[in-house]
């Protein structure tokens, strides 16, 4: 083989590898553009606390992001710390009144519908029970609408006065409005002709 087919076979591979390379970058490119609509694990997810008062008004809302242990889980243990460590605020004990999970398991050929109309959509459902909560995978865009709403409510507080531990009230009740004489002071005039007579 001469040296002119020498290089010219050394050129042709040269410009295979480059045309390997060049269709590799471009997939990977391409890839990259299309890395937002395939559906990964969740790492995280958003905390929405509601905390209603006595009155039944919304007295605070907080949003806090919220790493996973385990990918897709929110375990028992990490749902009963959340509620723990939110159970007060502002020197204000609240209970669990309800438990939402918000997750978006959309796949991705349904993205443009959903977009239009994403009313016909409905991917909240409320929780009944204190257990491992699973989220489904997600579109890689759509990771941060995740979301476990926590709705507390202001305990009543039923305190009794340690004065008022051992006194026993009468309360008479008067059938006949017209009579304004004070019950109890004729009660107590008969308690006073009884004794006399004991004594007689």
């Amino acid at each position: 083989m001469n040296i002119n087919s020498q290089q010219h076979k050394m050129k042709n591979e040269h410009q295979h590898e480059q045309l390997d390379d060049k269709w590799i970058t471009e997939y990977e490119n391409t890839d990259k553009l299309y890395k937002d609509f395939y559906k990964d694990n969740v790492y995280y997810i958003q905390l929405t606390l509601i905390y209603v008062n006595k009155n039944n008004d919304i007295d605070k809302i907080k949003h806090n992001p919220f790493l996973l242990n385990n990918p897709n889980i929110l375990t028992q243990e990490e749902l009963i710390g959340i509620l723990k460590q939110n159970s007060i605020v502002d020197n204000k004990l609240y209970s669990l009144l309800s438990l939402l999970r918000y997750n978006i398991h959309l796949n991705p050929t349904d993205v443009k519908h959903f977009l239009k109309k994403s009313e016909y959509y409905d991917y909240l459902s409320i929780l009944k029970n204190i257990n491992d909560i699973h989220f489904e995978q997600t579109i890689h865009m759509f990771h941060d609408l995740n979301d476990m709403i926590i709705i507390f409510y202001e305990k009543q507080k039923n305190v009794i006065p340690k004065s008022s531990k051992n006194i026993t009230k009468k309360v008479y009740f008067n059938p006949n409005p017209n009579i304004t004489q004070n019950i109890s002071t004729k009660e107590n005039k008969k308690h006073k002709k009884t004794r006399r007579t004991l004594y007689k």
